[in-house]
Formats: structure tokens, C-alpha cells, sequence
């Protein structure tokens, strides 16, 4: 069942200086020994006993968003990062598209929609990756990602 996880929260992580922001994922308010990219939880999801964090930088001149899937022992499992250097971007439009889709807005309106796989299926690492994303390299994902609006109008579907 797709809906909104309240008993999710981060506590930041100490970092170097220059480091990007790091927090430890919290659960009913106890450790659950996973870290994510991000400083600020913008929203959070529960689907299947698994949570999908929807975390940003908290920088707002040059603000990323991370999309992390944990699974349902609270492992990251697979994670995307929406954004780029000297560019601002804002969270927001969060909504949920049962049973497996999530649609959010980022930098400057785009809309995105993440759709979830209740098992890790076979991604070729180098495509399907939409413009304005970056994903480390995986043969297996836990969800998909694509791009499906933007200011200069909308692109085709493919996730």
C-alpha cells in the first residue's frame, strides 16, 4: 500500500568541510544504520514495508535532490540525485499514484515520476537515465525515473 511515511526523520551526519550533507535515517525514532545524501527531508513514502526519502541539500542557491530507496530492513537499495551545479531547485507537488507511482516537482517545475519495483529488475547502467540525473552504476534497480514535464513542454513517457 502506496501512502505518506510519517515515522521517518534524519539526523545529520558530522561532515568535513566541503563535504556534501549526510544524515542518518532515523525510524520511530531509532537508528536504523542507514545514511543518505541529504540534509533536509522534503517528503517520505512507504510502500511494501519499504520507504523511498525524498531529501535535499538545504542549500538554496544550488540545492540537489537525492531519491533514496531503502528496503525493508531499512537498507539503501538504490538512489538518484536530481540536479546540477549553479542552479537553484525547489521540492514541491508531492503526490502519490498508487499502487507504485510517485510524482513530485524539481527545478524550476519539472515534473518527475519514480515508479517502484517490488524487486531489483535489470537497468542497462548508461541509458534510461533522464537528462538533469545522475545514478551510480547498478545493474539491478529498485525503481525508475523519468522526466515527464518541463518549461519547454512536455517529453514522451518512457519508465
Amino acid at each position: 500500500m502506496l501512502h505518506l511515511a510519517d515515522d521517518v526523520a534524519l539526523r545529520p551526519v558530522p561532515a568535513h568541510a566541503g563535504a556534501p550533507a549526510r544524515s542518518a535515517v532515523l525510524r520511530d525514532g531509532a537508528e536504523t544504520g542507514a545514511e543518505v545524501s541529504g540534509a533536509v527531508l522534503e517528503g517520505a513514502v512507504a510502500w511494501n514495508g519499504c520507504r523511498v526519502l525524498f531529501t535535499t541539500d538545504g542549500v538554496p542557491a544550488e540545492d540537489f535532490l537525492h531519491v533514496t530507496f531503502l528496503d525493508e530492513r531499512g537498507r539503501v537499495c538504490d538512489r538518484v540525485e536530481i540536479g546540477a551545479p549553479y542552479t537553484t531547485g525547489s521540492f514541491g507537488d508531492l503526490e502519490l499514484l498508487p499502487p507504485d507511482r510517485v510524482a513530485f516537482t524539481f527545478a524550476a517545475g519539472d515534473r518527475w515520476v519514480v515508479r517502484l519495483f517490488d524487486r531489483p529488475r535489470l537497468r542497462l547502467p548508461l541509458f534510461g537515465t533522464p537528462p538533469g540525473a545522475r545514478r551510480g552504476w547498478r545493474w539491478r534497480r529498485r525503481f525508475a525515473l523519468r522526466r515527464v514535464a518541463s518549461p519547454e513542454g512536455p517529453r514522451r513517457e518512457g519508465a
